[in-house]
């Protein structure tokens, strides 16, 4: 598949609610923090799928394994 990874291979296994858009840096860390803990496993087990520079951010405030653009990960699904 060209301009994405192939969905089988790696399926989303979970989504979760964004933290709120006016939260300071430290409570929007802190929710995502909680959220993966919620699911056991550690921060740097997740990949955040996402379309914006703020759900970048989120990203490396959660230090999550990284962040892919929703167009890399669903491709051309997408249009």
């Amino acid at each position: 598949m060209q301009g994405g990874i192939s969905l089988p291979d790696a399926p989303l296994d979970a989504e979760f609610p964004a933290p709120a858009i006016w939260a300071s840096w430290s409570d929007m860390r802190d929710h995502l923090k909680a959220v993966l803990r919620q699911h056991g496993r550690p921060a740097d087990r997740f990949l955040l799928v996402g379309d914006t520079t703020t759900e970048r951010s989120w990203a490396e405030a959660a230090q999550t394994a990284g962040y892919m653009t929703a167009q890399d990960y669903f491709g051309q699904s997408l249009r």
